[in-house]
C-alpha cells in the first residue's frame, strides 16, 4: 500500500475553495465566531426554516455531526425525497443541488 501525505486542510482543493471557506472570508461576523456558536447558530436556523441538514458520507466529521441523515447519495435522495421539512441543506457535491428537483420538486434547496 502506498503511504501519502495529506496537505493541511487549507491547501485541500476539496476544503479550501468551497461556499463555506467563501463565506468565512466575505463575513467577518462569521470569522469571529466560536465552533459553539456556529453549530448553536446552525441549529437555531434549522429549526426557525423547518430544515433538514443532509450530508454525504464523505464529509468532514463536523459537518455529519450537525446532519439530520448521513448517506451515500441513493440514501441522500432517498431522505430527500420523503422528508416533510421545508427546506433541504445538502452537504455534497453541486451535482445535488442540480438534481434536487427530480427527488424533492417543492422543497427549497
Amino acid at each position: 500500500m502506498l503511504e501519502t501525505e495529506l496537505l493541511p486542510v487549507k491547501q485541500r482543493p476539496s476544503v479550501a475553495d468551497t461556499e463555506a471557506t467563501r463565506a468565512i472570508e466575505r463575513d467577518e461576523e462569521i470569522r469571529n465566531m466560536t465552533e459553539e456558536q456556529l453549530i448553536e447558530g446552525i441549529n437555531r436556523l434549522r429549526k426557525e426554516r423547518n430544515a433538514v441538514i443532509l450530508a454525504h458520507n464523505y464529509q468532514l466529521p463536523v459537518i455529519q455531526d450537525l446532519a439530520d441523515f448521513v448517506g451515500d447519495s441513493l440514501e441522500l435522495s432517498r431522505q430527500a425525497a420523503k422528508t416533510d421539512a421545508d427546506v433541504i441543506v445538502f452537504v455534497a457535491s453541486t451535482l445535488w443541488l442540480k438534481l434536487q428537483p427530480s427527488f424533492a420538486p417543492t422543497k427549497k434547496c
